[in-house]
């Protein structure tokens, strides 16, 4: 067994694999683990997990500003990936809405118009 540790953000995270190969991929994945926000730039990012209604998510999230990046899980193998194409989303409001904590919104996520205005 061959056994690494890699820096992501400030955890240190302990990787092993058979082969030279299987560490490199299994480092890989923390590799890319952002290092800062994707909004507002800061490095203060953890690791978030949370089961709401027996949903698993995980993925980082900045301690500053509340944005999150998610993680995926691979059907096969139940590897971890990150979630690249969807960005760093703003914090959910108490509304259901996205919003952002410093009035842009660097996602095109901005909050949803319930107001349809029909008169019924």
């Amino acid at each position: 067994m061959i056994k690494g540790s890699i820096k992501v953000g400030s955890a240190t995270i302990q990787v092993e694999a058979e082969t030279q190969v299987g560490l490199v991929k299994a480092a890989g994945f923390w590799g890319e683990c952002p290092s800062k926000c994707g909004n507002c730039k800061s490095s203060n990012i953890g690791f978030f997990s949370r089961s709401p209604s027996g949903n698993l998510y995980v993925g980082v999230k900045c301690g500053d500003c509340k944005y999150e990046m998610n993680f995926g899980q691979n059907k096969e193998g139940g590897h971890l990936f990150i979630k690249h194409d969807e960005g760093w989303k703003a914090p959910w409001a108490p509304d259901g809405n996205q919003t952002s904590n410093y009035g842009d919104d660097t996602q095109g996520n901005s909050p949803v118009d319930d107001d349809d205005d029909i008169p019924f």
